[in-house]
C-alpha cells in the first residue's frame, strides 16, 4: 500500500526552494540554476525565476505563476501570463526529480510514446513523437 501523502510544507518558497532538477505535470524535465529556467535541456532566457518584494517566488517569466505547495513536497504553479488572470487556468505542478520520481517519469513517457529518437528533443523529426505520424504525401 501506498503511504498517505505528506502535508504541504508551510514555509515560503524562495528562490533556493526551486534550486535543481523537476518534473512537471505535464511531462517536462525542468532545472532551476539561480534564476536561469531549463526546460527539456533548453534554457529560456525569457522566462526566469521572478521573485516577489519579499524574496518569495512570483513566477517563472510570464508563463507559470507561483500558487504555492501541495502535499508531498510539490509545487503548484499557475499557466498564465499574470497574477491578475491565473484564477481558471491549468496548474502545472512540479514534482522533485529523485531517482524513484525518475524511473516513473521514464515509464510513462515511454508508454506516452516517447522512446527510442523521440527522447532527443533535439534531433526529433517534423512528425514529433511518433515516427510516421506525418504523412508528407498527402
Amino acid at each position: 500500500p501506498k503511504p498517505p501523502p505528506k502535508p504541504a510544507p508551510t514555509t515560503p518558497i524562495v528562490l533556493e526552494t526551486l534550486q535543481g532538477n523537476w518534473v512537471n505535470s505535464i511531462g517536462a524535465k525542468i532545472s532551476v540554476n539561480g534564476t536561469e529556467i531549463s526546460l527539456n535541456g533548453m534554457v529560456m532566457k525569457v522566462h526566469p525565476v521572478m521573485l516577489n518584494e519579499d524574496g518569495t517566488v512570483s513566477s517563472v517569466g510570464r508563463i507559470w505563476q507561483m500558487k504555492g505547495w501541495l502535499e508531498d513536497e510539490r509545487i503548484e504553479f499557475k499557466e498564465a501570463p499574470s497574477k491578475e488572470v491565473m484564477e481558471f487556468a491549468r496548474s502545472v505542478v512540479w514534482t522533485r526529480a529523485t531517482e524513484e520520481k525518475m524511473e516513473q517519469w521514464t515509464e510513462q513517457m515511454a508508454r506516452l510514446g516517447y522512446a527510442g529518437s523521440t527522447k532527443d528533443v533535439m534531433n526529433r523529426g517534423i512528425e514529433g513523437c511518433c515516427p510516421g505520424t506525418c504523412d508528407a504525401k498527402a
